[in-house]
């Protein structure tokens, strides 16, 4: 009767992991994550603060045929000494002068610069959601990583509970001769074992939410499961390819730098063109020393300029510039085959982790039935206590591996979405104040005059445009 208690007692702590459960009521799920990320990042916003800079190349590009206007003035004491008689003449004299130049042809230097510089910005603004798609990937990561490693250490605490009740009993059974101290050993190994894995679960779960924080800007709270991205994955490799190759915004600014390089060979082609541009002076002058109470002055002249040779400057560029056009082909060629090759990888990567969790899953579902097959069997007196220990980790670690395999397919989903273009606010459609980097370059590139960068942007998340 006292040996059928303690087996008793033995399958009541084990018989406690089918009522674990993990609670995930009131959490916050990975779009709200997000969300958050999408408005208070701040590298995000460096990144924002980076492409209106950037947006200000066009702006410079066109003022070589804007007017140029300058003004000057000039206040002096002017003593004159005559010899002989010794005469001096003391006074003071003044002058005021404008004037203004404008360019006419320069070799088309401007056009090609402001197209250059338009496809700066349009190159820029791709990196920029580049940037955020590593971002919203790299917080989708963390939390998918936080909510693995909480149910990694639930798990762990659940089996050091369970080895400590177990290895308690096996040593009240060793005190009163039913077992060897051997038994008892094996017993407290495997608690020792369990107490290691949870405090390497729990490391592992503080560098998650450190993790978390960093992007996020907050520690964790309550975090729902991540789910597959399935509603936007394509229906095949060949379109989701396909969608890669048009919206992979690398691949648009590796393309965007092509171009820039093309016009900037053009222009320092230009360099070798003649210039002509007008000029306009007006002036007046008080003197009274020199007897000029007043003179007005007014200028006007064309100019043309034809350079001849400078040293094998130009020349230098143009051939230079070449090189960089032909370097930004292969580049954006190379680029092209990443995203390419980097889709079919995701896509295969996606394929296994689905099949590979299905596998899993199976293997938690035949470990859990092995399980209750040996607690059977041990009533019977068919197996052992380490027949229970064994198939209890059994358990435990097919559980962990679970949860490690739902977190890796639920990642490699948003993965195919970020090489596909598609892992940004606005294809995901958050519920957020959308950021359109081309306001800011429409507004700017038309901007003559002003210090301050234009309040264009009501939709602006967080970033200040002062």
């Amino acid at each position: 009767m006292c040996v059928r208690m303690r087996k008793i007692m033995l399958l009541g702590a084990v018989c406690l992991w089918p009522f674990i459960g993990f609670n995930h009521a009131q959490a916050q799920s990975v779009t709200d994550t997000l969300q958050r990320v999408y408005k208070t990042n701040p590298q995000l916003d460096a990144e924002r603060a980076k492409q209106r800079a950037v947006d200000e190349n066009v702006a410079q590009s066109w003022s070589s045929m804007r007017p140029n206007i300058s003004a000057s003035a000039a206040k002096g004491v002017e003593s004159i000494d005559i010899t002989p008689g010794t005469k001096r003449y003391l006074g003071s004299s003044a002058s005021f002068g404008l004037s203004a130049s404008q360019t006419l042809f320069n070799g088309f230097q401007t056009f090609n610069n402001v197209k250059s510089a338009e496809a700066k910005v349009q190159a820029g603004q791709a990196l920029l959601v580049d940037s955020e798609q590593n971002l919203m990937l790299n917080a989708i990561t963390a939390h998918a990583s936080v909510v693995r490693d909480r149910e990694i250490v639930e798990l762990r605490k659940n089996g050091v509970s369970i080895f400590q009740l177990l290895y308690d009993a096996a040593a009240m059974r060793h005190k009163i001769g039913e077992i060897s101290i051997t038994d008892v050993r094996i017993t407290q190994g495997r608690l020792q074992l369990a107490q290691a894995e949870l405090s390497r679960a729990q490391a592992t779960l503080a560098l998650s939410e450190s993790d978390y924080q960093k992007y996020v800007g907050v520690k964790p709270g309550k975090l729902q499961p991540v789910a597959p991205a399935r509603a936007m994955r394509p229906e095949s490799l060949d379109k989701a390819i396909l969608a890669a190759v048009s919206d992979n915004p690398a691949l648009k600014a590796a393309q965007a730098s092509e171009v820039d390089a093309m016009f900037a060979k053009h222009s320092a082609v230009g360099a070798l063109s003649p210039t002509l541009s007008v000029q306009g002076n007006l002036s007046q002058e008080h003197n009274p020393v020199a007897n000029v109470d007043r003179r007005d002055t007014a200028s006007t002249s064309l100019r043309l300029s034809m350079p001849i040779f400078d040293g094998g400057l130009t020349h230098s560029r143009v051939r230079q510039a070449k090189s960089v056009e032909i370097q930004r082909q292969y580049e954006a060629q190379n680029v092209r085959q990443l995203v390419s090759a980097g889709v079919e990888g995701v896509w295969r990567q996606s394929q296994e982790s689905s099949m590979r969790l299905d596998a899993l899953g199976r293997q938690v579902q035949a470990t859990e039935q092995a399980f209750e097959g040996v607690k059977a069997e041990y009533r019977a007196g068919e197996r052992s206590i380490y027949e229970i220990l064994d198939s209890q980790r059994d358990v435990i670690e097919a559980k962990v591996t679970y949860a490690d395999a739902k977190k890796d397919r639920a990642v490699t989903s948003y993965a195919l979405l970020a090489v596909m273009g598609k892992l940004n606010a606005k294809a995901l459609a958050l519920n957020v104040k959308h950021y359109n980097p081309t306001k800011h370059s429409k507004a700017i590139e038309n901007t003559w005059v002003g210090l301050d960068n234009p309040k264009y942007n009501d939709d602006e998340p967080s970033a200040s445009l002062n």
